[in-house]
């Protein structure tokens, strides 16, 4: 703003009085421009000033939970690798519990051979009717009837070792694929339907059904927190009903999506447009009040002089 200084009046300029009201006349003019310039640096001031205040806002939502999801990916991380150590464990109790399973089986038909065998030797002694081959004159036979009845008690007792051996075996199997198992696709059974409606069984045949245990569920989630995986597309077909809701799919992780960077670099455009809008207003504040400050000395030198004049 240029500045306009109030001429000095002297006795060879003619009447001070006529001088100072044509400065005050050009001092109220300026003061009147200079005015509406703060009155506008104010409202763009206080529009940026809001404006900021916004994005500061949307930065640190973005950026604190860009923060959140970090400590997500690292808790699923860790969550994965214990889960890791559980499954390679529980893979070691399936194997032992299978081997366990296969030597009580293999003892089971050992057993029912050494039955089968003392019984054909019984028969034979029996059939040899000798007086001194029976239970109680014989030792031998006495102890192989022994035999036969610790070994009866043996096969009743492994048949209820090998129903809770195959129990063990069974929970620790569906333990192991909800924990640990691989995913599995199957194929949705088409539905019956009239011909007109042969186009959506065909789509309907294409989908698939996954069976998913706990270490593929975590293995997405922390796909997706780290960027290696995908969120499904829900909603983005370009036959949305009208008035269906959009919902935002963000890039993962966080700080690679375009929203992060842009937020970032706005703000920070915000803040320096916002300096430099604050600086300009004091400019001109200090303007305004410069010439505020000569119209009040004018309007006091006139009202001063006029009061001097009419006392001579």
């Amino acid at each position: 703003m240029k500045e306009t200084n109030p001429t000095i009046p002297t006795r060879e300029n003619g009447d001070c009085i006529q001088q100072w009201e044509k400065d005050l006349r050009r001092t109220k003019n300026t003061l009147a421009t200079v005015s509406a310039l703060k009155n506008r640096a104010d409202k763009i001031c206080t529009n940026a000033v809001i404006w900021e205040g916004k994005l500061k806002t949307y930065w640190e939502n973005v950026n604190e939970t860009e923060k959140q999801t970090r400590d997500i990916e690292i808790e699923l991380g860790i969550f994965l690798e214990r889960l890791c150590t559980v499954c390679d464990n529980m893979e070691c109790v399936k194997e032992v519990l299978e081997i366990l399973f296969c030597m009580i089986a293999k003892f089971y038909v050992y057993t029912d051979q050494l039955k089968l065998k003392l019984t054909e030797l019984k028969r034979e002694i029996d059939c040899l009717n000798e007086p001194e081959l029976n239970a109680k004159n014989s030792k031998i036979v006495a102890c192989i009837e022994e035999l036969c009845t610790n070994l009866d008690k043996a096969i009743a007792s492994q048949r209820e070792l090998i129903k809770k051996v195959i129990q063990v075996l069974t929970c620790a199997c569906e333990l192991y694929e909800m924990l640990c198992g691989k995913e599995e696709e199957a194929t949705v059974p088409p539905k019956k339907s009239s011909s007109k409606k042969k186009k959506e069984e065909l789509e309907e045949q294409e989908r698939f059904d996954f069976v998913c245990s706990l270490k593929i569920i975590i293995t997405r989630l922390e796909g997706l927190f780290n960027g290696t995986g995908s969120i499904s597309d829900t909603g983005g077909s370009s036959n949305r009903a009208c008035g269906a809701s959009i919902h935002p799919k963000p890039i993962m992780p966080l700080r690679n999506d375009p929203y992060y960077a842009e937020t970032k670099e706005e703000y920070a455009a915000a803040q320096k447009e916002t300096e430099g809008i604050k600086s300009q207003k004091d400019k001109i504040e200090i303007e305004c009040n410069k010439f505020l400050s000569i119209k009040t000395s004018l309007e006091d030198a006139i009202k001063a002089s006029t009061e001097a004049k009419a006392c001579k």
